[in-house]
């Protein structure tokens, strides 16, 4: 996929040249507008070390003064170049001199393709209920005007794929009014483009609409300008779904731009994929519980009581059942649970490495969770069979307690390395063939795991672009390849979690084929009652499944 980022800048040439660096790839060309008043070759001379050769400096230059219409005209005249000059350019990204990236290249070179026919474009109709008297000041002539043709606004930042640049063009050319009328409009920067594509009448921008851009832009009161991210807002760059953020100069001391390059792009260089919404939080943790069960025993379902009852105020438990015929019983239906069945595996938008949950797909419930209920901090996933011997209470609060952060925690995490035998190994593919190397793969052993929400659309969008594999080595293996934080539930190994933290249970030592057969959580034996002596957790607990 080639890509061809424009971008608009007046001011700051040194933030441009690290912008252009930090972006540039191969398949990437940059198509730059500076406003006629400054001097070309202030920007020119910072780019010296970068190649040229993908680098064009508009020649039609604008006075691009804020809340004017030689804004638009600047990204007019540049989208005219691409559309006339860079035939070969499958997207492009608009972008002022003030952006910077908060993902890696490849990350967002695959999360790109993964939507490659998308338009994203924030927008809303006017009247917009956030502007004061709902925005129709901006409009001359509103009411007669919105008669015709409804108005909308948003963000001016946007992503298009090249098929779009001739919808453009082509309205321009049938509606010439259209600019005359914008010429009129305030601020219009904020309101052609989402003004034009849901009013051109193409079923290809109808379907492919999406009301999102891929900016992440902190605005402060009275709102008219964006504010200036600095070190303080390093977390939510982190966290956040956007795939560049604004905005940033090189004329206000921060530290900010140096973590980003160290942490958010230079860690995720290899096995970057795309990745789904991820809701911005500053709100109080919360946290699931999904106790998985396909069984309608006493046994079962007092072991899932005692989990609800026992857990923190913060922590929302569901059963999380298995549904085997069209008629669950009484004694289920009386907890309300979530129900699933083998459909799972298809539905949700990738496939299992069978087609049955066991081996290997038995995580596939949790992303069907997180579809329905996406706003959750964290995901405790506990298989039936999983018991803690305590109060799981004190089990899950001890996360919360000493800010235990991971985006993964969970049991016997090892690399290929110290179990080359493990039968499941090679099960880690992709659809294109891309690999991850066996000797950077991960293992981890999963009846109950921790998940971070980020991480959980991270790994949705990676098995959709084509990854699949027995969830043991899938789940560790994509998350640490793309930057992830993965810890050990115990207290040996590469991966423990650091201090102040616990041992959670008793390490196995895997047999010769990599099978894990001691230990207090492990695959077999079953735990017998006289082993669980410690306030730790165990697998597996034997109970026999009660036909319903």
């Amino acid at each position: 996929m080639n890509l061809t980022y424009i971008i608009l800048a007046h001011n700051d040439p040194k933030h441009l040249a690290r912008l252009i660096s930090a972006l540039s790839a191969e398949n990437v060309n940059f198509v730059i507008h500076i406003d006629i008043r400054a001097q070309l070759s202030d920007f020119t001379i910072h780019l010296n070390e970068l190649d040229m050769q993908r680098i064009t400096f508009i020649k039609k230059r604008c006075i691009s003064d804020w809340g004017s219409f030689e804004i638009i005209q600047a990204t007019l005249n540049s989208l005219r170049f691409v559309y006339n000059k860079l035939p070969s350019t499958d997207r492009v990204i608009l972008m002022s001199g003030h952006d910077y990236p908060i993902k890696s290249n490849r990350y967002i070179f695959s999360y790109l393709k993964a939507n490659p026919l998308a338009i994203y474009l924030n927008y809303n109709k006017i009247p917009y209920n956030k502007w004061n008297i709902g925005g129709k000041a901006r409009f001359p002539y509103y009411e007669k005007i919105n008669e015709i043709m409804p108005i909308y606004t948003g963000s001016q930042w946007f992503s298009i794929p090249n098929y779009a640049l001739k919808i453009i063009f082509d309205f321009l050319k049938l509606n010439p009014n259209f600019i005359q009328y914008y010429r009129t409009v305030a601020i219009p920067d904020e309101s052609f483009f989402q003004t034009l594509f849901l009013n051109c009448g193409e079923k290809i921008i109808e379907d492919n609409l999406v009301n999102r851009n891929l900016h992440l832009i902190k605005w402060d009161y009275p709102y008219l300008h964006p504010r200036e991210l600095q070190d303080k807002h390093f977390k939510l760059l982190k966290r956040t779904r956007f795939l560049f953020a604004r905005k940033f100069s090189a004329q206000i001391p921060s530290q900010i731009l140096d973590r980003i390059d160290i942490e958010l792009l230079s860690h995720r260089k290899n096995y970057d994929f795309p990745l789904d919404e991820i809701p911005i939080r500053d709100v109080k943790e919360t946290v699931a519980v999904l106790f998985l069960t396909n069984k309608n025993d006493k046994i079962t379902l007092q072991a899932y009581n005692d989990m609800k009852r026992e857990a923190p105020e913060s922590h929302d438990v569901f059963l999380l059942y298995h549904q085997a015929r069209k008629k669950i019983s009484k004694s289920i239906a009386f907890h309300n649970p979530l129900l699933f069945d083998n459909a799972v595996l298809t539905s949700i938008g990738f496939k299992g490495i069978n087609n049955k949950l066991v081996p290997g797909s038995n995580h596939f419930p949790l992303f069907q969770f997180y579809d329905s209920n996406p706003n959750y901090t964290y995901y405790w996933y506990v298989e039936d069979d999983v018991r803690f011997n305590g109060p799981w209470g004190i089990f899950f609060e001890s996360f919360s307690k000493n800010n235990i952060d991971a985006d993964f925690l969970s049991c016997h995490i090892r690399r290929y390395q110290e179990e080359p035998n493990w039968h499941w190994w090679e099960s880690l593919k992709h659809s294109s063939g891309e690999r991850i190397p066996l000797n950077s793969r991960i293992r981890s052993f999963n009846p109950i795991f921790r998940i971070s929400n980020r991480a959980i659309a991270y790994l949705k969008a990676a098995y959709r672009s084509g990854w699949s594999g027995h969830h043991e080595v899938s789940i560790a293996s994509l998350l640490i390849a793309a930057g992830f934080s993965v810890y050990d539930l115990g207290s040996e190994g590469d991966f423990i979690l650091p201090k102040p933290s616990r041992k959670y249970y008793q390490s196995a030592l895997p047999d010769i084929n990599g099978d894990l057969k001691n230990g207090s959580v492990r695959f077999r034996p079953f735990v017998g009652p006289n082993e669980m002596q410690e306030e730790l957790l165990y697998h597996p607990i034997k109970v026999f499944n009660k036909k319903n």
